[in-house]
């Protein structure tokens, strides 16, 4: 077990696995290094629940509503040159600003506004042949969305 601590209070205490994918607070989440860190509005509708951000709506598995923060870690989203046609609650088209070389991982960020970070090996970047400035295609299943 671990605990994470700010300003000499405890703010969760939990398994290693525990803390790092389902954060208490956005201070845990920034913390561990989250990526894909995001507050807005929960409401409610037919087609389920979403978190708007800055005309962005995310869906989200949940029953709460009002001020929240989400989190969805890199290697939840997939990433496609071409549309992707799943069960993924989450799809948006957006243009890809960053990619960044850390070795056999690469870090793409595309913005969809919003700027989504991805993780995809090198392989995939060279199958994929994506540079910045390329439209694509990102999906993540709303049970990836961690709220908080």
């Amino acid at each position: 077990r671990i605990a994470v601590i700010n300003e000499g209070g405890i703010e969760q205490v939990g398994t290693v696995d525990d803390v790092f994918r389902h954060p208490s607070s956005e201070f845990v989440a920034r913390f561990v290094g989250a990526r894909n860190l995001f507050g807005g509005v929960v409401e409610h509708g037919e087609g389920g629940s979403v978190l708007s951000h800055d005309g962005v709506k995310i869906a989200v598995v949940t029953d709460r509503g009002g001020p929240a923060h989400v989190s969805i870690r890199p290697e939840d989203i997939l990433i496609s040159r071409g549309e992707i046609h799943s069960s993924a609650r989450n799809s948006y088209r957006g243009k890809i600003t960053k990619i960044v070389d850390r070795g056999p991982l690469i870090y793409v960020t595309v913005c969809v506004p919003l700027p989504f970070v991805v993780i995809i090996t090198r392989r995939s970047l060279v199958e994929m042949a994506l540079e910045v400035g390329m439209e694509v295609y990102i999906v993540f299943k709303a049970s990836a969305v961690h709220l908080f």
